[in-house]
């Protein structure tokens, strides 16, 4: 829901490799055996979930290192 529209996010779960092609793919398919169609629409409406949680405490929604979010602390090297 933040990187793919639900369509594709669905379908990228159902198949990673037909919506994103890479060498050496590790993510296998959650097939209606793995994940039913129930669970499936449970899983989207937690990540819409988050999203929404995310936007509302302007948490950004793309991943960037040299971001910290709050309450997050700085590892210390010794």
């Amino acid at each position: 829901t933040e990187y793919f529209s639900e369509t594709l996010l669905r379908q990228y779960i159902r198949n990673p490799q037909s919506v994103r092609h890479m060498k050496n793919e590790k993510m296998f398919a959650f097939t209606a055996q793995h994940l039913s169609d129930e669970e499936l629409d449970q899983l989207i409406a937690f990540l819409k979930l988050m999203k929404e949680h995310k936007l509302k405490n302007n948490i950004p929604l793309t991943h960037n290192s040299s971001h910290q979010r709050p309450g997050d602390s700085q590892k210390h090297n010794s």
